[in-house]
């Protein structure tokens, strides 16, 4: 009985996404397009519409589960790095939305 889910591309991203739950998804190597067919009702934030790197989206492009390791920063890519900002403004959409 969520009104909202905020967090990352997880599988209770999913459930929210299977009960039609408002959502603002945040992924970095995952293109959550190939996961989430259906984007309505959902904010996807992420960061590599500013060009973080020249591999957008890398993890699917290894066969597996595991992805790749950043070549810039294995311990904290930056298409990772999200700002409050980058929240606040998914929130005041989803609420403009939901109005």
């Amino acid at each position: 009985s969520s009104d909202l889910f905020l967090g990352t591309d997880s599988g209770v991203s999913h459930v929210a996404s299977g009960f039609n739950i408002p959502s603002i998804i945040l992924s970095g190597s995952v293109n959550i397009e190939y996961i989430h067919p259906d984007m309505s009702n959902k904010i996807w934030i992420h960061n590599h519409h500013k060009k973080v790197c020249d591999t957008p989206f890398c993890w699917h492009e290894v066969i597996g589960q595991a992805g790749q390791d950043c070549y810039i920063n294995k311990d904290a890519p930056p298409c990772v790095q999200f700002k409050t900002i980058q929240v606040l403004e998914a929130i005041d959409k989803i609420i403009k939305t939901a109005k």
